[in-house]
């Protein structure tokens, strides 16, 4: 898998979790997408929360100890909102936005 299409199989991992009753998402942190979903557990959002991915920006990163990959539960509001260090985009039952908000 080339690193375009990772971010776009852990949205597949994102949308498997969501069912009807509660949308369930993984909640992960990792220096890359792969340690993000090793490390992953599985979260209950609250009710108006959808599930979101964040990928820290490359400019912004400053050691290998930071998180450059971070997944998990997020209000709307979190979700629509512009991110300068983070690119991101969040998931729902029915849907998942593809394309990054921050820039």
């Amino acid at each position: 898998m080339d690193s375009g299409s990772a971010p776009t199989a852990l949205v597949l991992f994102f949308i498997a979790f969501a069912i009807a009753d509660g949308l369930k998402c993984l909640s992960c942190r990792g220096q890359n997408v792969y340690e993000c979903i090793m490390s992953a557990m599985i979260k209950v959002c609250k009710k108006g929360e959808e599930c979101r991915f964040r990928m820290l920006h490359r400019r912004f990163i400053p050691s290998n100890t930071m998180a450059w990959f971070e997944g998990g539960c997020a209000s709307r509001a979190e979700c629509r909102a512009p991110d300068n260090h983070y690119a991101h985009f969040c998931c729902r039952i029915s849907y998942c936005n593809y394309l990054p908000v921050g820039r």
